[in-house]
């Protein structure tokens, strides 16, 4: 067998650093400053060249004529050396001579000095070329100092530009500075800064979609966020005042059981003098009785600013219970059913706070006794059908099964994309409350292995639609918590049996 070949080493590859947008603008700012010095550079370098060359031919030219001249010199001086003793000798012979013998001798020595008089002028001239030369130098030198300066001009310019305003670059700035450049460099750089402006706006285009697609996920975020925002803050309502105590007192069977309630007005009195008329009585009919259970629940919001009266408020309807201490079946569903007519009324959050108002007087109920302990689970049972819609079943004698059959026929999907999140929000308050309750659960052994689970399981699925609707908000949110924790946690084999109310 041939051994196996070796496994090639991956690399590892980095993760792509995201760059932001100052940053690829400066990286293109110094890109920019970068090819601009080379092509100055170059041209420099092209520049310099032939002047190299020239200042080699320049002092070739002048080391020649140095040399001539010195060797002319060397020659006058060997003349010189060689006519001195004849010219002595010529002088004297000269005193001697006639006038037109030293003409002849002035004309040759004038075309003797005639040389001379050549190679001092080219002397002359070679010292003006060599000054010329030196102002042309001083001059290419201060013209290059200056291209640099407006070079190093011109970076400073970009450089603050990139610093004011990463975001954008100052495109005046960038006409002035940029032709400058190109026309102290070289003329050729033309081509270079248009493919630059090409980029530049290539990359202005990115930038704009870039920022198209962050303004739309910004209105998504903007639409999330509003939906998800508190509800504006209603003026709180103020429950039941005296007109409506007067008003429901007038057209009920009640009204002569108590002739001050319209006569007072403290608080505190209005509810000790009911609390003490109920205890006086000893027999009620049956629409009397009605009549006080609504007296007592409508008491429970009567001034429900003032806190100091709560516990008259408990002891009033605490009051009114003890009248319904034997009644049959009959009874007990008349006046559930009743209580429901009267108090689930209206439509949307109108309908869910008269609910809730109505909730925390049957929880009380709930406690007290059998009898008010089956009016609160009719009650409940009367505003789950009112509301979803549905008959009650009437085959189910247990009011756990009877809820649960009527919560599986209900299409919470509907409910919660149409906008009736109040109307949902009731109906799990009421499932919640009868599934919550002592009294009901005892009567289930396997309550973990059976009902419960199936509790759980289904009211998972309405959490998830809930949850994932398309008309999700603040209130929605709070439906699912509600649902999280009353519900499904009350329904979960780990929770204990007892009263979650």
């Amino acid at each position: 067998m041939a051994p196996a070949a070796p496994k090639k080493a991956i690399p590892k590859t980095s993760p792509k650093t995201r760059k932001t947008r100052a940053q690829i603008k400066a990286n293109e700012n110094n890109n920019i400053i970068r090819n601009v010095d080379e092509n100055a550079s170059k041209t420099k370098t092209a520049l310099e060249m032939p002047k190299q060359q020239r200042k080699k031919s320049a002092e070739i030219r002048d080391d020649e004529t140095t040399t001539k001249i010195v060797r002319k010199l060397r020659k006058r001086r060997k003349n010189e050396t060689a006519e001195c003793p004849a010219e002595s000798e010529s002088e004297n012979g000269d005193e001697n001579k006639g006038p037109k013998e030293r003409k002849k001798k002035a004309c040759k020595s004038e075309e003797n000095s005639e040389p001379n008089k050549v190679d001092d002028e080219a002397a002359k001239e070679n010292v003006r070329t060599r000054r010329g030369k030196e102002t042309t130098k001083h001059d290419e030198q201060e013209k290059g100092q200056k291209s640099k300066r407006n070079l190093e001009n011109a970076k400073e310019t970009l450089k603050m530009s990139d610093e004011s305003d990463s975001n954008k670059i100052d495109q005046k700035m960038a006409d002035k500075t940029v032709p400058k450049i190109n026309n102290l460099s070289c003329n050729n750089n033309n081509n270079y800064y248009n493919k630059n402006n090409n980029n530049y706006m290539h990359i202005e285009e990115e930038d704009g979609e870039f920022n198209n697609s962050w303004k739309n996920k910004g209105q998504l975020l903007e639409a999330v966020c509003a939906a998800l925002e508190e509800p504006p803050e209603l003026e709180p309502e103020v429950g039941c005042t005296q007109d409506d105590l007067g008003q429901f007192l007038q057209t009920s069977t009640i009204k002569e059981m108590f002739p001050f309630a319209l006569q007072l007005k403290n608080t505190t009195e209005i509810f000790q003098r009911l609390i003490s008329a109920i205890y006086e009585l000893e027999a009620v009919q049956l629409d009397q009785l009605l009549d006080l259970y609504h007296l007592a629940i409508m008491m429970q919001t009567y001034q429900q600013w003032e806190t100091c009266h709560m516990n008259h408020r408990h002891e009033l309807l605490d009051a009114v219970a003890e009248l319904s201490v034997e009644l049959q079946p009959k009874d007990i569903e008349y006046l559930g059913i009743s209580l429901c007519d009267r108090f689930v009324i209206g439509t949307g959050m109108k309908r869910k706070d008269k609910v809730i108002d109505m909730h925390s007087s049957i929880v009380l109920l709930i406690n007290n006794s059998d009898v008010n302990c089956q009016i609160a689970m009719t009650t409940l049972l009367a505003t789950f059908a009112k509301v979803s819609g549905l008959n009650l079943p009437e085959k189910e004698t247990d009011v756990i099964k009877k809820s649960f059959e009527m919560a599986k026929l209900v299409d919470w999907m509907q409910l919660g994309e149409s906008g009736h999140e109040a109307d949902l929000f009731v109906l799990v308050r009421s499932f919640s409350l009868i599934m919550n309750t002592k009294q009901n659960r005892v009567r289930h052994s396997n309550w973990n292995q059976e009902l419960g689970s199936e509790i759980h399981t289904f009211f998972m699925k309405v959490l998830r639609t809930v949850r994932f609707s398309r008309n999700y908000n603040f209130f929605a949110m709070m439906i699912e918590r509600y649902i999280a924790f009353c519900v499904v946690r009350g329904a979960t084999p780990r929770a204990n049996p007892t009263i979650v109310i």
